[in-house]
């Protein structure tokens, strides 16, 4: 059967890693499936978790429960459903194997995407990580071999992205998670979102902090795709809409129009800044 219409099911995935998780995700059982769904959920959940404790620091445990369920479902119903936290969610396990991996090759990097969106704005599921990372030649080979027994990951693959200055992804084995990890571009926007990133734990039992894009370069990253695919993937619209809400006055929003005056999309940042009013 021909392949061609490979790589069109996930975004930022290429066709030969989309073909493994298709194959890999027809042979998980109903079970499974149904498994992975409720785990992203409580993955969403402990981001959600993680950031409020930084939001708030000085915070009872009620009162950040009582702001969980804010943003959750609504006190009421929040308290029937939610116990304690969980056991750590496989999406967050998974990016702290990898993340592991790049903090052992001393690679600067920062957790983006839908674990940033969770952490900083309106939370929402997802079927895999983004991480950008400033990888090189020389950590293809060791990062590679890092993750081979857990990872699908193809070495070529890996050294072409770093080449080119692009993206690759990996598929963890058991939990079918998918991890895109973009090579940092010599770009004004990569660089901030590197240098930029602020520590974190991304669940009680973690025993070791994290980088994760700033709340600012959050927003400014989706304004950016955002223009960049012409303005209509939703999506990203709404996740930097929702940072912006969220994070209110903790953002520093002179900082943002210069940045994003630099990255030619100040007009939108005032668009978002106003419909959030």
């Amino acid at each position: 059967m021909s392949v061609g219409w490979m790589g069109c099911l996930f975004e930022d995935t290429d066709p030969r890693v989309e073909q493994q998780l298709v194959e890999m995700l027809r042979q998980l059982p109903t079970w499974r499936k149904m498994q992975m769904v409720a785990e992203l959920n409580a993955a969403v959940k402990s981001l959600l978790w993680s950031g409020l404790r930084a939001r708030y620091p000085n915070a009872s445990e009620a009162e950040l429960r009582r702001r969980l369920a804010g943003l959750l479902l609504g006190e009421k119903l929040a308290q029937k459903v939610y116990g304690d936290m969980p056991m750590m969610p496989e999406p967050i396990a998974v990016t702290l194997k990898v993340t592991f991996v790049l903090e052992n090759l001393k690679v600067d990097y920062a957790i983006s995407g839908s674990i940033a969106t969770a952490l900083y704005g309106v939370a929402r599921a997802t079927q895999d990580v983004d991480i950008v990372a400033d990888l090189k030649v020389e950590h293809v080979a060791p990062m590679a071999k890092m993750l081979q027994t857990e990872c699908y990951v193809d070495a070529a693959m890996i050294s072409d992205a770093v080449a080119r200055r692009e993206s690759f992804n990996l598929i963890h084995r058991e939990t079918v998670l998918k991890v895109d990890v973009f090579v940092a571009r010599d770009h004004p926007l990569d660089r901030a979102v590197i240098s930029r990133a602020r520590r974190y734990s991304l669940h009680p039992e973690a025993s070791s902090l994290v980088s994760v894009v700033a709340p600012e370069e959050a927003v400014l990253a989706k304004l950016w795709w955002y223009r960049q695919g012409r303005e209509v993937a939703a999506q990203q619209w709404k996740d930097a809409l929702g940072v912006l809400r969220l994070q209110g006055n903790t953002l520093d929003t002179d900082y943002m129009h210069s940045f994003a005056e630099q990255l030619g999309v100040d007009d939108l940042l005032q668009r978002a800044l106003q419909e959030i009013e």
